[in-house]
């Protein structure tokens, strides 16, 4: 039911913020890393009609609930969206990933490294297009396009790289812990 959806929902994202708190400062993250991930994106930019997505991000994680009601709470927050409610501010509200906080921006992204789904939808999709709810490993997603632009490999931003590295390990930090 949906009071336990938000009581589940609370939950994780009062896990999330203990895990972003104090898990995130132990993560070691090599210059090393770094390097490697800005040449690889580079060489993907080289790419003459390589683009670039800004997106914003609701994640709900499918959790004891199951598929069905998770997919049921991503058409509700679509119509809700779509009936004028931000976005950004229902990604503070219910999102489990860690871009909540930011109201589920996720930054510029290359197009090419997105998941097929998340590029077959973005081919058609206009800026300020919100997706159909999307499975994906994670959960249900839904998205919504902000901009796009030709990328360069001017636009390689180490900082970004960081923080996405850094996610990368606090996200996989975290499984571990849910799994021991």
């Amino acid at each position: 039911d949906y009071q336990s959806f938000v009581t589940s929902m609370r939950a994780s994202l009062a896990w999330q913020k203990v895990a972003l708190e104090h898990l995130r400062p132990q993560l070691v993250m090599t210059e090393t890393e770094v390097a490697h991930e800005v040449a690889r994106k580079k060489q993907a930019l080289a790419s003459s009609n390589a683009k670039e997505v800004r997106l914003l991000l609701i994640l709900l994680p499918e959790g004891d609930a199951g598929q069905a009601t998770a997919l049921a709470r991503a058409t509700e927050l679509r119509n809700t969206i779509l009936a004028g409610t931000q976005f950004s501010e229902l990604a503070r509200q219910f999102s489990a990933h860690l871009s909540a906080q930011y109201g589920g921006d996720l930054g510029w992204l290359s197009l090419a490294n997105l998941a097929p789904p998340i590029q077959q939808w973005l081919e058609k999709a206009e800026n300020k297009t919100v997706s159909p709810p999307m499975r994906l490993p994670e959960g249900v997603a839904l998205f919504q396009l902000l901009e796009t632009r030709d990328a360069s490999a001017a636009t390689v931003n180490q900082e970004a790289i960081r923080n996405r590295i850094g996610n990368i390990k606090l996200q996989t930090k975290i499984r571990a812990l849910e799994r021991s």
